[in-house]
């Protein structure tokens, strides 16, 4: 989604990405595995021209610090015994001055 208004421009954006089979684990029986769990995380960017060759922007990746999850399962784990790490590295900004001379 892009807004674009004479000096100010904001574009968000949405990444979907769906369960991932990272390897096999022989160990977790038949269709054993080590899986990254789906995550949906959207990302803002955001600028302002100055001028037409100064603008400042600022931009945010995963504005709601979407966590990765990685579970270790089986056909007979319960699910109580799936999850194996959960890393959340939070939302990275970003900001600066553009120009062209």
């Amino acid at each position: 989604v892009t807004y674009n208004h004479r000096r100010l421009k904001v574009v968000a954006r949405w990444n979907h990405r769906g369960q991932r089979l990272d390897s096999v684990v022989a160990a977790l029986n038949p269709n054993g595995g080590i899986y990254t769990i789906p995550r949906t995380i959207m990302d803002l960017n955001a600028e302002f021209r100055v001028s037409p060759r100064l603008s400042v922007f600022a931009n945010a990746q995963n504005v709601f610090a979407v966590s990765d999850k990685v579970e270790r399962f089986g056909d007979n784990t319960p699910p109580y015994a799936r999850r194996s790490s959960d890393t959340n590295t939070g939302v990275l900004l970003t900001w600066g001055v553009k120009g062209s001379f």
